[in-house]
């Protein structure tokens, strides 16, 4: 009966199909027809009327998708002014007050993703209005996504109807099933949901540990301890390189082993590519004006002339906004690599175009695989995941909806304006899939920042080997727990240290000096002078605050100059390292670091001292937001930020300004990382530090200043410095790289009664 009234309605008059196709999705919630007679069957009609020639699927669309959104705006209403009343006298009868209660509270809280998915389900399109409307959703919030599904439904069923032409009872029947499957779906995620809340997920946490508890379990995980480590961490979602790495690499084997499949089908004229032909006769006999219209635009989301600009200033706004350069690397790499392996395919393969006289957009060069694809799952695909990868769940659902939606249109508006084959899109997309992927794997194994660069049996990682045991067993401990967050009130650093390395800063030495004093009180300042011949310690020793250690009995070292001479001149980093060492002797509780050539602001000292109750490290920043630099020419500015980009690249450092120099650190922070067994002794001495503290996932807080060129004295940078600098970052990371798997479980094992700072909040970077 049903059959015989819909070929009825395709045999009444244009008007009144349209009228049909708005009134029946219009009464589908409002007026509960949809229990009797689906409005998807109408839009499916509508869609063969189309398909006939006889109205334009525009009218069509636009009947079909405005009804659904009136109808559903009427039921919302009847929900919001009626449904409780109505509810509590009919089925309401047979259902506790405080399910229904529930089940308000959970609509008008998530009712959006009930309104947008019930639209494609069997009868709860029918109700899902009404409870909105009762269960209080806000109507701008329902409205959104009324008509987010209003149109992606109404597309769906009119094109559905419109490329099954005369076999619309086929088409008809499968939008049937899908409403069924989608509804049994819908079923057994409740069904979930009850067993979650009824049983717990601690009882099901139990359950899970009683199987992996048992002995034929442990006696397996015993037997390959090696590997059931490995297939641990692959399966870890909380490792950057676990789960998301084993499902990169999964993807990267499937698309390219389905790359070879279709090119090799393409090649021997078989399989896939006999389908060809059959597929584009059928499109070429089923194309509409409205349709022509709508993929000859689309069509350009896979273009050069979109997707390279686009590329452009999507990556000059994540790199400026994240102060990294590594999403420009991950634009060219991806997007360069599939516009490569497309040309180097297409020359191989020589595999020509349909006839040109069923073409319907221009089109040059070889077919296989289609250029506008590869290029749109490229620049589509990095742009998902790079906004992805800071996001909600939910965005990265949305984006990645998004993204394969755009890529679905480029790939079908090439087959259909009839310039590709299918298997020609295919391939497109396997084929920059492969690309992305291999290069999601790669970022993730060579580029990505690991656990932590501490010692490895045997084989010991320059530094870190000379840590106390007790010091190890803080840091490995700060890692294990660093995801255990706990309430913590910082202890007040009572004692204060500022060091200041000098060598021939006889012309800056007194201004600093008495710069630090005016802007701090009670703050010592401690000089270690690398036997200056410009005279530098005799300034000091002159200083009216200079005291001699040890202190005499009535003497106090608030406020405090003292200075440690040394015989040699080796370094920046020696010097700190001897200045840190003074300090950790006589039990200062806090430490700053700062030049003696006015570069560094002292008003900026009491900030950063502040900055250390939330953080382990505090680092006077330029390139944070605030911050910045005086008195450079252009040339020091480029070196500075191509340094410093470059640096956080290779070691994937979240600090924007990891060369700095003026820093504040806890005494714990100094002793966790082992300052004094640092290897580094030019600028890259602050590099090495700064990478310690993030691996070891101590905390790091960035304070803006501005910092002004010197205007007395000569600068110590030279060539060397910077090379020292190139190179040992390398080495760093290629250490990492090599041995980050084998640090899990080690240390933790000494007395961890009194856990530092860092341990109890978990490693975070915090800017200022």
């Amino acid at each position: 009966m049903m059959g015989d009234l819909a070929s009825h309605i395709l045999t009444l008059p244009v008007a009144v199909v349209l009228a049909i196709v708005f009134l029946l999705p219009a009464l589908e919630s409002s007026a509960f027809i949809g229990f009797i007679f689906p409005g998807e069957i109408a839009l499916i009609l509508g869609g063969v009327v189309a398909s006939q020639g006889r109205v334009p699927v525009l009218a069509v669309l636009a009947a079909g998708i405005g009804g659904a959104i009136l109808g559903d705006s009427v039921g919302y209403a009847v929900g919001s002014r009626f449904g409780r009343g109505l509810l509590d006298g009919t089925v309401g009868r047979f259902v506790k007050p405080a399910h229904l209660d529930r089940a308000e509270a959970y609509l008008a809280e998530r009712g959006g993703k009930a309104v947008f998915f019930g639209r494609f389900t069997a009868a709860l399109r029918v109700l899902i209005p009404g409870l909105a409307g009762m269960s209080g959703l806000r109507y701008r919030t329902f409205l959104f996504y009324n008509v987010s599904s209003a149109v992606g439904w109404g597309v769906l069923s009119v094109m559905l109807g419109y490329l099954g032409g005369n076999n619309w009872r086929h088409v008809e029947h499968i939008a049937s099933r899908l409403g069924l499957a989608a509804l049994a779906l819908v079923a057994v995620g409740f069904l979930s949901g009850f067993v979650l809340r009824r049983f717990g997920t601690r009882r099901i946490a139990r359950s899970v540990s009683a199987v992996t508890s048992c002995v034929v379990v442990q006696r397996t995980l015993a037997r390959f301890p090696r590997t059931s480590r490995w297939l641990g961490r692959r399966l870890d979602p909380s490792d950057r390189a676990g789960l998301g790495l084993t499902v990169a690499i999964a993807v990267a084997i499937a698309a390219t082993w389905m790359s070879l499949g279709v090119t090799q089908d393409v090649l021997g004229h078989e399989e896939l590519a006999l389908l060809d032909p059959r597929i584009h006769t059928w499109v070429d006999a089923h194309r509409a004006a409205g349709l022509n219209t709508f993929f000859s635009t689309a069509t350009w989301l896979g273009a050069i002339a979109v997707t390279v600009p686009l590329l452009a200033i999507v990556g000059g706004v994540l790199a400026r906004r994240r102060r990294s350069l590594a999403p420009v690397l991950d634009i060219l790499v991806v997007y360069l690599g599939a516009v490569s392996l497309h040309t180097i395919v297409g020359l191989i393969a020589h595999r020509g175009r349909p006839p040109a006289a069923d073409w319907i957009a221009p089109a040059g060069g070889w077919a296989y695989p289609s250029g506008h694809t590869s290029q749109a799952v490229a620049a589509w695909g990095i742009i998902a995941l790079l906004v992805a990868a800071r996001s909600t769940p939910r965005t990265r659902v949305l984006v990645g909806l998004g993204a394969a939606t755009i890529v679905a249109v480029v790939g079908l508006s090439r087959v259909y304006l009839g310039v590709h084959w299918a298997t020609d899109v295919l391939g497109g997309v396997a084929m920059s899939t492969a690309v992305l992927a291999t290069w999601s794997t790669v970022r993730r194994t060579f580029l990505s920042p690991r656990a932590t660069p501490c010692d490895i049996p045997g084989r010991p990682t320059t530094g870190f080997s000379r840590l106390t045991p007790q010091h190890r067993s803080l840091a490995m401990h700060s890692l294990t727990n660093r995801n255990r967050l706990h309430q913590f009130r910082p202890p007040q650093l009572q004692r204060t240290v500022v060091v200041i390395p000098t060598y021939n800063e006889a012309g800056n030495v007194t201004a600093v000096l008495e710069r630090v004093r005016q802007e701090t009180t009670g703050v010592d300042v401690l000089v270690v002078d690398d036997n200056s011949p410009d005279g530098t310690a005799d300034l000091v020793k002159v200083h009216p605050a200079y005291v001699e250690w040890p202190l005499s009995a009535d003497r106090s070292t608030a406020g405090a100059v003292f200075l440690l001479s040394r015989t040699t001149k080796d370094g920046l980093g020696g010097a700190y390292r001897a200045g840190f060492a003074w300090a950790l002797e006589r039990d200062y509780d806090a430490v700053v670091q700062m030049d003696a050539d006015l570069s560094h602001p002292a008003d900026r000292i009491p900030a950063l001292l502040r900055a250390l109750d939330t953080a382990d490290m505090a680092v006077g920043s330029r390139y944070t937001p605030g911050g910045g630099v005086s008195n450079w020419s252009p040339s020091r500015r480029l070196i500075s930020w191509a340094g410093n980009h470059y640096v956080r690249l290779v070691l994937g450092l979240p600090v924007h300004d990891t060369t700095a120099g003026f820093k504040a650190f806890r005494r714990g922070t100094l002793e966790s990382i082992g300052v004094l067994d640092s290897v580094s002794n030019g600028y890259c001495f602050q590099i090495e530090n700064t990478w310690r503290v993030v691996r070891l996932g101590l905390s790091v807080r960035e304070v803006p200043i501005t910092f002004v060129d010197r205007t007395v004295g000569t600068s110590k940078m030279s060539g060397s410095i910077a090379v020292e600098a190139l190179i040992r970052v390398l080495v760093w990371r290629w250490r990492e790289f090599r041995h980050h798997d084998t640090t899990s479980g080690q240390g933790a094992s000494q007395d961890q009664t009194q856990p530092s700072s860092a341990r109890r909040r978990g490693g975070r970077h915090v800017a200022a």
